[in-house]
């Protein structure tokens, strides 16, 4: 026998919604970005003790690219680094699409 069980749509999502909360972008002066008139952007967890799952979309020339970046961030890892904020003079960058606590 199966039995199914529906649970509230905001107690299922709840917790991918404050995941996301804690999903931060960063830009640095990186030597190769800066040749190329950018920065280095990052994607950093800022939870004190979580590790987040982040799925991340591209964009490059204001078109999304095809495609998902996905990352595990742990709790206070230093930020990961996506790429250039410019590419071949055209700007490049992410957005979190959605995350999700890994523990």
């Amino acid at each position: 026998m199966l039995l199914a069980v529906a649970l509230p749509w905001s107690l299922v999502h709840a917790d991918a919604g404050e995941a996301l909360s804690f999903v931060e972008f960063t830009y640095d002066f990186d030597g190769e970005c800066v040749m190329r008139d950018g920065k280095m952007m990052r994607v950093h967890n800022s939870h004190p003790s979580r590790r987040i799952k982040v799925y991340l979309h591209r964009y490059y020339a204001g078109v999304q690219q095809p495609g998902r970046t996905v990352q595990n961030l742990p709790a206070g890892a230093e930020p990961v680094a996506l790429g250039c904020t410019r590419v071949s003079g055209r700007a490049q960058h992410w957005k979190a699409l959605k995350a999700r606590f890994m523990d």
